[in-house]
């Protein structure tokens, strides 16, 4: 089994798991999760609230395939102010606890923050920065306080393709994204990096989505 763990495309590939992301943006253009096997919901740093942002939120967390919360998280580069999405992130942590899923994180120039997030919330949920892009010190920082590391199609980076070997296969998950690269590809490209047949890195990812309470 094959494991997208975040993507914003509606198709999915047979023999693949895979976790579509909707905002609460979405939803309020009419867009429903609930025709889709699994999904994450949250409202993302670059979109603002409406009034009743949180109700939404919680109506669809609390559904049985609604397997994490977010994306969510904070950009430096877009979005609304920084002490604005950050009171947004906070909420979404609250509820990830409340509902005992897994939090999906949008994170640009923000990798110190979440970390200090996370330790002051004493978060027990797994946290996972989706498409990650940050140096293999970070890496190490964020996986020692449970916010685990998602990668796309963007594996031809050498700095990216260092980090995936020094994490290993048991430490990674992989995603699409918005990408129109197949998640075959990029664990095709991912087990080629670290040297291991696509059938190991599917059984170490599966297990590591087991483990921190995705799936």
């Amino acid at each position: 089994m094959l494991i997208d763990i975040h993507t914003h495309n509606s198709k999915t590939a047979e023999g693949t798991f895979a976790i579509r992301s909707f905002s609460i943006s979405d939803i309020q253009a009419g867009n429903s999760p609930l025709d889709c096997l699994y999904y994450s919901i949250g409202l993302h740093p670059w979109h603002t609230t409406s009034p009743n942002w949180i109700e939404l939120l919680q109506q669809f967390a609390a559904k049985p395939n609604c397997l994490m919360i977010g994306e969510c998280g904070i950009d430096h580069l877009k979005g609304d102010e920084i002490i604005n999405q950050t009171a947004y992130f906070e909420t979404h942590i609250r509820l990830s606890e409340e509902y005992q899923k897994p939090l999906i994180i949008h994170s640009v120039k923000a990798h110190s923050e979440i970390l200090g997030l996370r330790i002051n919330s004493r978060a027990s949920q797994s946290w996972i920065i989706h498409g990650f892009h940050g140096s293999l010190q970070m890496a190490d920082a964020l996986i020692s306080h449970g916010i685990h590391l998602s990668f796309g199609n963007y594996l031809s980076d050498l700095k990216t393709q260092e980090i995936i070997r020094h994490l290993g296969p048991n430490n990674i998950l992989l995603e699409t994204d918005d990408s129109p690269v197949s998640i075959a590809d990029i664990y095709q490209q991912a087990a080629a990096i670290l040297g291991i047949t696509t059938t190991m890195l599917k059984t170490s990812i599966t297990l590591t989505a087991n483990r921190l309470g995705i799936i």
